[in-house]
């Protein structure tokens, strides 16, 4: 037996006024429900910035490890390292600048 055929068992008003009482239930619960999502998006929107900000940290501090670690072992060379990570030469420069690494800084020292 479900919620709403106890409530109408245990419901002991007159059978017109529990004919209206579902409205009213339904009513309620679309007000609750209402308020509820109000309540969970705001939270949501609060959880979901703090997400966002951390997912973008947590990306951009990925990136800029794996150019240097595709760097060194290319020793500097940008078309090497584009080869090793599996990118265009274009678009890993286009990382680089965006991380504000500079190639030649892992370039073996001439002695």
């Amino acid at each position: 037996m479900n919620r709403e055929s106890m409530e109408l068992v245990i419901d002991q008003r007159h059978p017109t006024e529990r004919a209206r009482a579902p409205e009213r239930r339904v009513e309620e619960r679309r007000r609750d429900d209402a308020s509820r999502h109000v309540e969970n998006a705001e939270a949501m929107s609060l959880a979901t910035v703090a997400f966002r900000e951390a997912k973008a940290s947590a990306i951009a501090e990925f990136e800029s490890a794996y150019l240097r670690n595709m760097l060194r072992q290319a020793e500097g060379n940008v078309s090497f390292a584009a080869r090793l990570a599996g990118k265009e030469r274009s678009r890993f420069n286009r990382l680089l600048r965006k991380h504000r690494i500079v190639a030649s800084d892992f370039k073996p020292v001439k002695s």
